[in-house]
């Protein structure tokens, strides 16, 4: 996790941005959210309150990063949000709980618009080219969920 640029976080998850996204920049970027306890290992081991805390970060995530990238001219007309986890049984190690945001942008040209995203092995060269998130999109994102966070619809007190 150490290559990875924690940007914002919860009392039980960090957002971060992947150093290798699956989905580069000018695509509708990628950003993730990982659980802090490491045997939190599948959505089914939250309790209530990390469950609540989850949903409302990842509602968050999503209207922060959609409406910071429409700001830089990235067409986001949606986030696709997946919980995956498989490609550590493939380095024999256990799962980490953890959920993929992938903003889709309508001109994208490579993960098009309206398709099922494409993500093959992590050994391949795919990623090696794609773009992360740059420190304006970061700022523009951080910013977003700093306003977010006073919104009623995202204000702790209605979350309880």
């Amino acid at each position: 996790m150490e290559e990875e640029k924690i940007i914002y976080e919860t009392t039980n998850f960090v957002v971060y941005v992947p150093i290798k996204p699956h989905v580069s920049r000018e695509e509708g970027g990628h950003l993730c959210i990982m659980a802090k306890d490491k045997n939190i290992v599948s959505r089914i081991n939250l309790d209530q309150k990390q469950a609540k805390e989850y949903i409302r970060l990842s509602m968050m995530v999503g209207e922060a990063m959609t409406n910071a990238l429409n700001k830089t001219n990235i067409n986001i007309l949606r986030i696709n949000y997946q919980e995956n986890g498989n490609w550590s049984f493939l380095k024999g190690e256990p799962p980490f709980f953890h959920l993929h945001l992938y903003g889709r942008a309508e001109d994208a040209i490579h993960q098009k618009f309206g398709q099922a995203l494409y993500l093959p092995s992590p050994e391949s060269t795919y990623y090696d080219n794609l773009t992360p998130l740059n420190t304006t999109d970061i700022k523009l994102i951080v910013e977003e969920l700093e306003n977010l966070e006073t919104n009623d619809k995202y204000n702790l007190e209605n979350w309880l």
